[in-house]
């Protein structure tokens, strides 16, 4: 299994019925209608913030990000990985900087 960061716009998806909604749905396992039941068997890690918490304050300065979302993008980073979003604002801010190479839309998410 690909490892990635998903961020709030993603998991919003798991629990409301929105665009890309069954991208999000796709990202935690197919065959079962138990959105709950598929969270919580999901392989989610937790992380202290404190690991990565100058990396998220430089992100959220350099690119005048808020604070969760630079968190979310220097976990990635730390964990070698994507950060998948499916918030647009996010991504055209970043589109064009060293961190754009880090960051997914959620349409791409299943596509690699």
């Amino acid at each position: 299994m690909t490892k990635f960061v998903i961020d709030a716009s993603v998991a919003a998806k798991w629990l409301f019925d929105e665009p890309e909604s069954e991208l999000a749905d796709l990202l935690l396992s197919r065959g079962t209608d138990a959105i709950l039941d598929q969270l919580l068997a999901a392989p989610v890690k937790l992380f202290p913030i404190s690991r990565f918490m100058r990396e998220t304050v430089r992100i959220a300065h350099r690119y005048r990000r808020t604070f969760y979302d630079a968190s979310y993008l220097a976990l990635a980073l730390q964990e070698s990985c994507a950060l998948i979003t499916a918030d647009l604002r996010l991504l055209n801010a970043l589109r064009n900087t060293p961190m754009g190479d880090h960051v997914r839309p959620l349409s791409e998410a299943m596509l690699r």
